[in-house]
């Protein structure tokens, strides 16, 4: 019975020792342990004379180019609407916190249109076309932005009221620079009457649309084309409640970021004080953010997918990166706080697996027990562990007593010792007064072979 008692915990417990159970370090939100705190707002009497300078643009389009490398996979969501806004508060957030505040709102529709049927195709990849600034140049493929009809000038684009944006725009995605002497999918080599591919390296099968062609020379004749594909986006931008969106930040940096997804609905959304500033500085963001590689991983040959996953990273990050440069009020947020906790994640069929082991051996442990218990022989019978359970020192013969004198007794389970022989003898005296008392001392051993009972020899 002892040996169940001493199995039994033990045998249940290993499971949860072993490699069934894997601790895992994750975050919890305190749901009634509601947090104030502020964030960047703007308000009529912002900064905006300072859009007119071209340091002050720059800082919001570097600022928010930046803010497009962490994590930007939440863009690419299709099944639902992803919101994100990135935003300095007044307090210490946790990550994994959730938090109620004004997010910028941006819903996109394309649809892929012959480049010859909008002049303002034209201008695709222009600088002045595109960008609120005309310094950096370069695009390379996979760049995207929205195309406009005349430069953008800072007088005449300054907001004068909050509004939002419900319009369609000409978006231009760059596929390739097609340099003349380049092998084609047909063997041939491109030339000045060599038409883009219909098929792209990075974007596979493409619409079947018209692209635009923008020539490249070397200051003395054309070398190369721009391949651009044009669409037709159709915008919904402004501002939107967020509600229990989850907090998040990169390693290293102070700024936060927060992430909701919700189903679409246009008519949820709020004027804004940025909604066309934002579509105005994104064409100018995506370049620098296409340019660092961090659009890389979000090429493939969907290209719907793509062209709206980056124009709606690119308004999230120019909506906050205006915020950070622009933001002259206080938005008060309400958040709930995360605590860190470790939670147990149990594999079940090694779970299973280890109780079945065990359960079999406590089943063996009450067999045992059950044998010893009905059993009428001593249940010790090999020479080689006796020396390990019993007194083998020597018995002694002693003329006054009967029997073995100083044998261990039998137990009451014992109904008669194993098979014995004597080893050798020895006659010992001891003086007791005046008189010396002789007695026979023998060892025993236990024997393999069939003796004579004990009790006739001794």
């Amino acid at each position: 019975m002892a040996s169940i008692l001493l199995i039994w915990p033990q045998a249940f417990a290993s499971p949860f020792a072993s490699s069934s159970v894997a601790w895992i370090p994750t975050l919890r939100v305190l749901q009634k342990s509601s947090t104030f705190a502020s964030v960047q707002d703007v308000e009529h009497y912002s900064n905006w004379l300072g859009l007119l300078y071209m340091d002050f643009r720059i800082n919001a389009v570097v600022g928010g180019a930046a803010m497009t490398a962490k994590n930007p996979s939440y863009a690419f969501n299709s099944s639902q609407l992803p919101l994100r806004r990135y935003f300095n508060s007044s307090q210490e957030i946790p990550d994994g916190s959730t938090i109620d505040m004004a997010m910028p709102y941006f819903s996109v529709n394309l649809s892929w249109i012959d480049a010859s049927s909008d002049n303002r195709s034209q201008n695709v990849g222009s600088t002045e076309y595109q960008d609120v600034d005309n310094e950096f140049q370069i695009r390379t493929v996979g760049a995207l932005g929205i195309v406009r009809s005349t430069p953008w000038d800072a007088d005449s684009n300054l907001p004068t009221a909050p509004s939002t944006f419900v319009g369609k725009k000409l978006v231009g995605v760059k596929l390739r620079t097609l340099n003349f002497g380049d092998q084609l999918p047909n063997g041939s080599l491109a030339n000045a009457n060599t038409s883009c591919p219909t098929v792209s390296e990075v974007f596979g099968q493409l619409p079947s649309v018209s692209q635009v062609q923008i020539p490249i020379g070397d200051g003395k004749e054309i070398v190369a084309y721009d391949c651009y594909i044009m669409a037709e986006a159709t915008i919904t931008a402004g501002k939107y409640s967020g509600r229990n969106c989850s907090v998040s930040s990169t390693a290293g940096v102070e700024q936060r970021y927060t992430t909701c997804s919700i189903q679409r609905d246009d008519s949820a959304i709020q004027d804004d004080w940025l909604s066309s500033l934002s579509l105005d500085f994104l064409s100018e963001v995506l370049k620098y953010t296409v340019n660092q590689n961090y659009s890389q991983p979000w090429i493939s040959n969907s290209l719907d997918n793509y062209t709206s996953g980056m124009l709606t990273l690119g308004y999230h990050a120019a909506w906050s990166g205006l915020m950070r440069t622009l933001g002259n009020g206080i938005e008060n947020v309400v958040f709930n706080p995360s605590q860190q906790v470790v939670s147990a994640s149990i594999d079940k069929s090694k779970l299973y697996i280890w109780l079945a082991m065990n359960a079999m051996l406590t089943v063996s442990a009450i067999l045992v027990y059950i044998a010893q218990s009905v059993s009428k022989t001593k249940t010790i019978r090999d020479s080689a562990i006796a020396a390990l359970t019993i007194d083998m020192t020597d018995i002694a013969h002693i003329g006054r007593a009967s029997g073995l004198c100083n044998a261990v007794s039998l137990s009451k389970m014992d109904h008669k010792l194993p098979r014995l022989r004597w080893k050798y003898a020895e006659r010992r005296g001891e003086n007791i007064g005046s008189v010396i008392d002789y007695s026979c001392c023998r060892t025993v051993v236990f024997t393999e072979e069939p003796t004579v009972d004990m009790k006739h020899r001794v």
